[in-house]
């Protein structure tokens, strides 16, 4: 089932079917239902639903006498990106479209639709970064599913979209009506027109690493777990603290190799230290 906020542009309507596998809108039941229209209203825009006219249907709530007042629906990114300010205790509302984020106290951020965000007063600290990189993981996942067309499988009770497909491996996903999204990564059966053994993952970015390892684009062995990043991370404090005989080039090299370990590794600061006192020992 697709869902699409009429009017719009006819572009919008040819792209839901695109997404559904749809030939022609003939090969498709329609519902029309809303909230805005009154009653005489409502029953002349349902009766599209028979003629299956969503082209016509979008041309007459164009019209004036059915001029609709009505915010426009939000995205998939907005609930995602809301759901995640909540769950790391951020307040936030909502200005023309945007979501401003208070931050470090005292300052805020400006999100976009698109993802991007921009400060809005000066000396913004770790929040904003941590805000940042929020926004530009959620926004990935959630503009790769918009974009996706239906996962084609025999016997497939729900309805998933596929995410990428390589070597006889499928990521696919779907989003619930409680917001909420699941990754799966399948085989592709032995005639090629169904899925089995399916790993389901409640994050896109463990998901994309199983799918690159599964389907054979990327090696096992050079992925490294968060244990093996800190034990990693450990050894090159230690050998930066300790390394009296390094020279600049190797100290830079170091400091950079550190700054990338931690950028994609994630762990208590605590263990860190621990393991750095067990190394030194």
């Amino acid at each position: 089932m697709e869902s699409v906020e009429l009017p719009c542009e006819e572009i919008a309507i040819k792209k839901a079917l695109l997404r559904l596998g749809a030939d022609n809108i003939s090969d498709c039941g329609i519902k029309v239902d809303s909230y805005d229209l009154d009653g005489s209203q409502l029953d002349k825009a349902k009766s599209f639903e028979q003629s299956k006219d969503v082209f016509g249907l979008n041309n007459l709530l164009k019209s004036e006498d059915f001029s609709v007042k009505h915010e426009p629906p939000k995205s998939i990114f907005y609930w995602e990106m809301s759901k995640w300010l909540r769950e790391n205790n951020f307040g936030f509302s909502e200005k023309n479209g945007c979501m401003i984020v208070a931050v470090d106290d005292s300052a805020e951020a400006k999100i976009y639709d698109n993802g991007t965000i921009a400060a809005l007063t000066e000396n913004v600290g770790d929040e904003y970064h941590d805000i940042l990189q929020a926004a530009r993981n959620i926004y990935e996942y959630c503009s790769v599913y918009e974009k996706a067309a239906p996962l084609k499988a025999e016997r497939l009770s729900e309805n998933y979209r596929c995410l990428a497909e390589f070597n006889g491996t499928v990521l696919a996903a779907k989003y619930s009506d409680r917001n909420e999204f699941e990754f799966v990564t399948w085989d592709r059966t032995y005639d090629g027109n169904g899925v089995c053994q399916g790993n389901y993952h409640s994050d896109y970015f463990a998901a994309k690493e199983n799918f690159a390892v599964r389907s054979g684009l990327v090696e096992k062995e050079r992925l490294f777990s968060d244990d093996e990043l800190l034990k990693l991370n450990c050894c090159v404090d230690f050998t930066l603290e300790n390394g009296e005989y390094l020279d600049y080039d190797e100290e830079q090299a170091l400091t950079r190799l550190k700054e990338k370990i931690e950028e994609i590794a994630s762990y208590p600061s605590d263990n860190q230290e621990q393991t750095l006192q067990n190394l030194s020992m």
